[in-house]
């Protein structure tokens, strides 16, 4: 995958408010095993898939709108079940919005 495409991940999950005073986010971003849209095609992760991510390159996009981020990635650890990430938004008013 090419260092600045935009992949559009469509699934539900809940997002956890970490730490609402240093405005961090986290939340599973890939389920592994399971069928989810990725540019509105289905397809699936298998564990580890993830592993070559640098998480400093990733930012967290309000509704995949590039012209509207609202944090960066500050952590990607993978678990048995998916790759889960924590996002730091330095944005009081995207952080707020994204929270609720």
């Amino acid at each position: 995958m090419p260092e600045n495409e935009i992949v559009y991940l469509t699934h539900e999950a809940p997002v956890e408010v970490r730490d609402a005073e240093q405005r961090l986010i986290s939340g599973r971003i890939v389920p592994y095993n399971e069928q989810i849209l990725v540019r509105g095609r289905p397809e699936s992760f298998a564990p580890g898939s993830l592993s070559g991510v640098n998480p400093e390159r990733v930012r967290l996009l309000d509704h995949h709108d590039q012209r509207k981020p609202i944090g960066k990635m500050v952590s990607l650890e993978e678990r048995s079940d998916g790759a889960y990430a924590t996002f730091r938004s330095p944005a009081p008013s995207g952080a707020t919005k994204s929270y609720s």
